[in-house]
């Protein structure tokens, strides 16, 4: 749904996108009754959170790129619901307000000052006239990548450290997309930050400039938030034992994920970490070296995630085999 910047600010931060995970909290008392849904809920998750970001890396539209994170990050809250850690998935969707906020806002400047041109490919090299923008953009940008100690780091890789503890049948493709996308996000991220501040400028306006105080004030304290709300409720969130939501969440204590990360090998807690920096050398090096062969690389990077989506079928093709296989052996030992 097109609209105003402002108004998709408000629609993809608290209202209207994240109607759909509000629900699934609210409605635990019955999704906890079924582990088949509860399964369901985080497969799909998954799910959105992959192909979400790989739709995000192949968009031009500024606003578009941004709404597909959200679709990407809303993944992320699904999985954490499905695992039946409902406080994590909160967490996440409250932090998540506030950087995706601070993004839609920061794209609003920058359309604002190209005079309502949202097409990437016709911006470039504005970081000395838009500082402020950039500034705000850059931190938006690292939050939703999960940079260690920014709002997002407390949130989301728990999801992925809680992907990984879990023992479902499922949960090891579920971790295998959750990470995956987190290197989407940092892929599409820092590729957006590229196309609009740096390069070379492809647009026809010549006179962009910096907008004025109304502007730039709330973006300032979304900037602010942005940083340091993660640190300051993790402990009100989801370290109390559920007590932030009291009764207003049921878990039956079958389905309860233990927030215990000790035995998650310290490869995988850094493998976001690692993410964040190889998609920073992947932009480096695929758009500032070789941007004029931007069409066979394109064509590779398809042939890669192409790769990569055959591989996670087969993953999940052997998973439901020995789910199968499993089942078929205890119907033959009952009998």
């Amino acid at each position: 749904m097109e609209g105003p910047t402002p108004v998709s600010a408000l629609l993809h931060a608290a209202t209207m996108v994240t109607a759909g995970i509000f629900l699934v909290l609210k409605c635990s008392f019955i999704f906890e009754f079924s582990s088949f849904v509860l399964l369901f809920i985080s497969l799909f998750g998954g799910l959105t959170c992959f192909f979400s970001g790989i739709i995000g890396l192949f968009v031009y539209d500024i606003k578009k790129v941004i709404a597909y994170s959200t679709c990407s990050q809303l993944g992320y809250m699904f999985v954490s619901a499905g695992f039946s850690r409902y406080d994590v998935s909160f967490f996440h969707l409250f932090n998540h307000a506030f950087f995706k906020a601070l993004l839609f806002l920061s794209a609003g400047s920058i359309i604002h000052s190209f005079r309502d041109e949202q097409d990437i490919r016709k911006m470039g090299a504005v970081i000395n006239l838009l500082p402020f923008t950039f500034i705000c953009f850059f931190i938006g940008s690292f939050v939703i990548m999960g940079f260690p100690f920014l709002t997002a780091f407390y949130s989301k890789d728990v999801i992925l450290e809680l992907s990984f503890s879990r023992y479902l049948v499922d949960s090891g493709f579920i971790c295998f997309l959750g990470f995956f996308s987190a290197f989407f996000t940092c892929f599409y991220s820092l590729r957006l930050l590229f196309f609009v501040f740096f390069g070379s400028y492809n647009g026809f306006f010549f006179l962009i400039k910096e907008n004025g105080f109304f502007i730039f004030l709330p973006m300032f304290l979304l900037s602010l938030f942005s940083v340091f709300v993660g640190f300051f409720f993790s402990e009100v969130f989801f370290e109390s034992d559920f007590f932030f939501f009291d009764k207003s969440i049921f878990v039956l204590n079958l389905n309860f994920c233990s927030s215990d990360f000790s035995v998650i090998p310290l490869f995988l807690k850094n493998l976001p970490l690692f993410f964040i920096f190889l998609g920073f050398f992947l932009i480096f090096f695929l758009i500032l070296f070789f941007l004029v062969m931007f069409i066979f690389i394109k064509f590779l990077i398809i042939f890669f995630f192409f790769i990569v989506l055959l591989v996670f079928l087969i993953i999940f093709i052997i998973f439901y085999l020995k789910l199968f296989i499993f089942l078929v052996i205890m119907f033959l030992l009952k009998f």
